[in-house]
């Protein structure tokens, strides 16, 4: 049976320690979906990837012992906070 992509809403929040490894996941992050980051070390994830590990999946490779992810699904509906007018304005396009 095919996995059938949907559109997905993810925070994805991180901590990468090498600068050099930075960079590589920013690039992946851009090939997995458009992104937002909204305060530093988190980011909105748009993407049609058929689940959350399947993104897991794909940035866990760039990750040493010392490095953080956490990778949460976002239910716009159900979010309170506040965030920058950018950041909102890209949310509503999203949902």
């Amino acid at each position: 049976m095919a996995i059938r992509p949907i559109d997905m809403l993810l925070v994805v929040n991180f901590d990468i320690k090498a600068p050099e490894r930075q960079d590589a996941f920013f690039k992946l992050i851009k090939e997995l979906g458009e992104s937002i980051v909204f305060i530093p070390h988190s980011l909105f994830l748009h993407t049609v990837l058929p689940d959350r590990d399947h993104v897991y999946q794909k940035l866990k490779g760039l990750l040493n012992d010392e490095d953080l992810l956490l990778i949460s699904q976002v239910d716009i509906d159900s979010i309170s906070g506040w965030l920058s007018s950018s950041a909102v304005e890209w949310l509503k396009t999203r949902q």
